[in-house]
């Protein structure tokens, strides 16, 4: 699995490098959709991946559950985005809700 994650990450790096996502929606569509499917995530079952996860009025990107507990926060900017404004928040968000791993990305930055 390693390996076939490896070659992903790669031609999702070059598919960056041939034309940036214009938006959010695209990155997570295109890149990370793909990404957390790879790890085994079922991106198609809402309860073990949850999109607009809802904390404290605001919404993280994707919520990946595991027995039906929230374990993993991921907020997604557009590829062109700089990550570093929007750290507190995730970190913040995570912390009220004890989520110990959260991640922020463009698709670039990790």
């Amino acid at each position: 699995m390693r390996d076939e994650l490896e070659e992903l990450v790669s031609l999702k790096k070059n598919e960056i490098q041939e034309s940036e996502f214009k938006n959010e929606d695209e990155t997570k569509q295109g890149l990370i959709l793909p990404i957390i499917n790879g790890l085994g995530w079922n991106v198609f079952n809402t309860k073990e991946v949850t999109p607009e996860y809802g904390v404290k009025g605001k919404k993280v990107d994707y919520c990946l559950v595991l027995d039906g507990k929230p374990k993993v926060f991921i907020e997604v900017k557009k590829t062109a985005e700089s990550l570093e404004k929007h750290q507190d928040q995730l970190l913040g968000y995570s912390y009220s809700q004890g989520i110990t791993l959260s991640v922020l990305t463009n698709g670039i930055d990790w």
